[in-house]
């Protein structure tokens, strides 16, 4: 998955695909095999979120987040993974399942009209 790019353009179907994108690697990190491998996997999946809420929240990005409702919405996305640690094999399936509420959260108290 690619770096978010902070635009004030962003769309909603945008931001919706990285959404449904990132459970969906979620899913297939799950039906893996080799946890080694998996857990590997998760700590990128897991890397790339909080890179994007990182970006979210630099003060240089705030006003075009504050102004592009999906942004502004996304920001809030990470907020709703609550990772259990230590980041190891035994709490694999209950991290993962994170990147599924956050999407539930994201989808049910959205700002879009319509």
């Amino acid at each position: 998955m690619k770096k978010l790019i902070i635009r004030a353009d962003a769309t909603w179907q945008e931001i919706d695909e990285r959404v449904n994108g990132i459970s969906k690697r979620a899913h297939e990190i799950n039906q893996m095999f080799d946890k080694k491998e998996a857990l590997k996997k998760f700590r990128i999946l897991r890397d790339l979120v909080n890179s994007d809420r990182h970006e979210l929240w630099k003060s240089r990005n705030h006003e075009i987040v504050n102004g592009c409702a999906p942004l502004y919405h996304y920001s809030g996305y990470g907020e709703h993974i609550n990772y259990t640690r230590p980041y190891n094999i035994a709490n694999l399936n209950t991290n993962l399942d994170e990147f599924d509420q956050a999407k539930d959260w994201y989808y049910v108290f959205n700002s879009r009209k319509g």
